[in-house]
C-alpha cells in the first residue's frame, strides 16, 4: 500500500514538473491540465496549494482572468482549511491580482492590504503586494497613492534584488507617467525594463514582456507624433502578444495600431478607415471575451476619441450622435469601475460635441462634471496653479508622492537653497522621491526606435548615458524561470551607476539596479542652477546613446527541491 502511494505521488509530482516544463514553452492550457490532474492526486495540502499557484499563474498570463479568480479562491479554500497564515497570505496576494486584473480594483487593494498584515512565506512578497496597490490606486485614477506604493514596492525590490519586481514596476511606472503626459520620463522607465529583460534568457519571459513595453512605446511614440516608429513596434509588438498567447496585451496592441493609422490616414496608411474600425472591433470584442474592463475602456475611448475627431466619417456616415453615443458607452463602464481619469476623458469630449451642438445645459453638465474630476485626481500645481497632465511637460514627485511641474519644483528648490525643505500641499519636511524620481526634462529620448530597442541595458551592469556613441558588449544570458516556477539557482543582485552626461548639467544617479532612480536629497544650489539653464540648448545636444559596462555577477545558492519551490505567483 506504502509504495503504491509513493508511485502516486512520485507520477503526481512528474506532471507538475511536466506542467512547469510545457509552461516555458509556451503552452500554457496544457500545463494548466498537467497540473490539475497532478493536483488531483496530490495528498498533501502544501503541494495542491502550490499546484493552484502555477494554475493561477498560467491563468494570468493567458489573460483567462475569471479562471484566475477560481484558482485564487481555491488557494485561499485551502489555506483557511490548514489554518496557515503564511499560506493564507500568498493566496491572498493572489487574490488581490486576480481582482485587479478584473477592475475590482477596491477588493484587489482589501486582499493586497490583508495579505501585508499577515507573516509571509518570502520577503519578496510585500514587493509584490505594493505593486498590486499601485496598479490598483492607478486603476481608479489615485495617482499620487499610486506613486507611493510604487516607491515602497521598488524599495523591496532593492533591498531583495528581486529584478522580476523591478521590471513590472518599471512597466507600471512607464503607464503612470504616460497618463500624466510626461513621455520622457515614461520612456525612460521603459528602456529600463527594456534593459532587465535583456539579462532574461527564457524565451516565454522575454516575448512576454517585450511585447507589453512594445505596446506601451507604441502608445508613446504615437502621442509624439513619431507615427511611422509607433507603427512598426506596434506591429511587433501583436506578433509576440499572438506568439505567446497574451490575449490582453494583443487586444491593446491592435487597438493601438488603429489609432496609429487613423492618425497616419487613409492614403499615407494604405488602409481604410473601415478597416481601422475592424481592428477595434476585434479588440474590443476579445477584451470582453476574457471580462477585461480595463481594457475596454482604453478601446473604448480610442473608439470615441476617433469619432469624435472625424465626425462622420466613420460607421457610414453618421454624424456627432456616433461620437456622443460611444462616449457615454465609454463614460458608463468607466464609471462602473472608479476610473476617474476616463470619465474625465469622456467629459471634456463630450463638452466639445454638446458645444458644437449648441447644447448649452449637457455642455455645461459635462464642463461641471470635467472640472470635479480633475480637482478629485488633483491634477494641478500647487506652485503654479495650474494643471498638469494635458499637454506633456515634464513633472517631479517629492517624497510625500505629491507631484509638481518640474521647472516650478526647481525654482522652489532654488529659493530655499540647502533646505529644509516642506511640500507646499501637505506642509511636511520632505525631498525628492528617492527611488523612482528622475528629471525628464534634461533626460535626452532616443532619436529613434532602433535606438531605443537595440540600446542594452543588461540587468547586471554599469550603465552610463553619454552623449557620444559606443558599441555595446552583450551580457553572458543568465538562466532564469518565473519566480513561481524557481528552478534557478542563481541569485542576481549588482549595483548600478546611472550618469547622464549633458552639455550644461550632470545628474549622478545611484540604486542596485538599473531600473530604478536614486537622486540624493540634498540637492546642491548650483547643480540646480546649471539644470534650469538653457533648456533649449539642450534639445539640440547629440542624441543619448547608451555605453555598457558589463559587471560579472557571483552565481551563488544551490538547487531547490521540487518540495520546496516557492509558490508565489509574482508576474502581475
Amino acid at each position: 500500500m506504502g509504495n503504491a502511494l509513493n508511485i502516486r505521488a512520485r507520477r503526481a509530482r512528474s506532471q507538475m514538473r511536466m506542467g512547469i516544463k510545457l509552461y516555458q514553452q509556451q503552452n500554457p492550457q496544457q500545463a494548466i491540465r498537467h497540473w490539475r490532474a497532478a493536483r488531483r492526486k496530490l495528498k498533501t495540502a502544501e503541494d495542491k496549494f502550490l499546484t493552484s499557484g502555477y494554475i493561477v499563474q498560467a491563468y494570468c498570463d493567458s489573460g483567462d482572468y475569471d479562471q484566475m479568480l477560481q484558482a485564487a479562491k481555491e488557494q485561499v479554500e485551502l489555506a483557511n482549511n490548514q489554518n496557515d497564515d503564511l499560506m493564507r497570505s500568498e493566496a491572498l496576494l493572489n487574490l488581490a491580482r486576480a481582482n485587479e486584473r478584473l477592475a475590482e480594483y477596491e477588493k484587489a487593494i482589501d486582499f493586497a492590504e490583508q495579505s501585508l498584515a499577515l507573516p509571509g512565506i518570502d520577503k519578496r512578497s510585500p514587493g509584490y503586494a505594493h505593486l498590486v496597490i499601485a496598479m490598483a490606486r492607478m486603476g481608479i485614477s489615485g495617482l499620487q497613492q499610486s506613486l507611493e506604493h510604487f516607491e515602497l514596492s521598488m524599495k523591496i525590490a532593492i533591498e531583495t534584488g528581486d529584478k522580476l519586481l523591478e521590471l513590472q514596476i518599471s512597466l507600471g511606472l512607464g503607464a503612470l507617467f504616460t497618463l500624466l503626459r510626461d513621455l520622457n520620463k515614461a520612456l525612460i522607465f521603459l528602456q529600463n525594463a527594456l534593459g532587465i529583460m535583456h539579462g532574461i534568457e527564457a524565451n516565454h519571459v522575454h516575448a512576454k514582456y517585450r511585447s507589453a513595453i512594445l505596446y506601451q512605446l507604441s502608445v508613446i511614440l504615437r502621442l509624439k507624433g513619431r507615427l511611422s516608429e509607433a507603427r512598426q513596434v506596434c506591429e511587433e509588438s501583436i506578433h509576440l502578444a499572438k506568439q505567446v498567447g497574451n490575449k490582453p496585451t494583443f487586444a491593446r496592441a491592435l487597438a493601438s495600431l488603429a489609432d496609429i493609422f487613423c492618425e497616419i490616414g487613409e492614403t499615407e496608411a494604405r488602409e481604410t478607415v473601415t478597416k481601422s474600425w475592424a481592428r477595434y472591433e476585434q479588440a474590443f470584442r476579445l477584451l470582453r471575451k476574457i471580462n477585461d474592463r480595463s481594457g475596454q475602456i482604453i478601446v473604448l475611448a480610442s473608439m470615441a476619441r476617433s469619432a469624435s475627431e472625424n465626425k462622420g466619417v466613420h460607421y457610414a456616415g453618421r454624424c456627432e450622435c456616433q461620437a456622443i453615443q460611444l462616449n457615454r458607452k465609454c463614460l458608463e463602464l468607466a464609471t462602473l469601475i472608479g476610473s476617474k481619469h476616463a470619465m474625465m476623458e469622456c467629459h471634456s469630449r463630450l463638452y466639445d460635441l454638446y458645444s458644437q451642438l449648441s447644447d448649452e445645459e449637457n455642455s455645461t453638465e459635462s464642463n461641471r462634471q470635467q472640472r470635479h474630476l480633475i480637482q478629485q485626481m488633483e491634477l494641478f500645481c500647487n506652485f503654479c496653479g495650474q494643471r498638469y497632465g494635458e499637454i506633456e511637460e515634464s513633472l517631479q514627485a517629492l517624497n510625500c508622492s505629491h507631484i509638481f511641474h518640474e521647472k516650478c519644483l526647481q525654482k522652489y528648490l532654488l529659493t530655499n537653497g540647502d533646505g529644509p525643505y516642506s511640500c507646499p500641499k501637505c506642509r511636511m519636511g520632505t525631498s525628492l522621491l528617492e527611488n523612482i524620481s528622475l528629471s525628464s526634462s534634461t533626460a535626452q529620448t532616443p532619436v529613434d526606435t532602433y535606438e531605443f530597442i537595440c540600446s542594452n541595458i543588461p540587468s547586471t551592469s554599469t550603465a552610463f548615458l553619454k552623449s557620444s556613441t559606443t558599441t555595446t558588449k552583450n551580457p553572458t544570458p543568465l538562466i532564469f524561470c518565473e519566480r513561481n516556477f524557481e528552478e534557478n539557482p542563481y541569485c542576481w543582485s549588482s549595483p548600478t551607476n546611472v550618469c547622464i552626461e549633458n552639455p550644461k548639467c550632470q545628474i549622478d544617479l545611484f540604486t542596485s539596479t538599473n531600473c530604478s532612480f536614486t537622486v540624493p536629497t540634498v540637492i546642491k544650489q548650483q547643480e540646480l542652477q546649471n539644470k534650469c539653464k538653457d533648456v533649449s540648448s539642450r534639445r539640440k545636444s547629440a542624441p543619448v546613446d547608451l555605453v555598457v559596462n558589463i559587471v560579472d555577477t557571483e552565481r551563488q545558492g544551490e538547487k531547490m527541491k521540487a518540495q520546496g519551490l516557492s509558490c508565489r505567483s509574482t508576474d502581475i
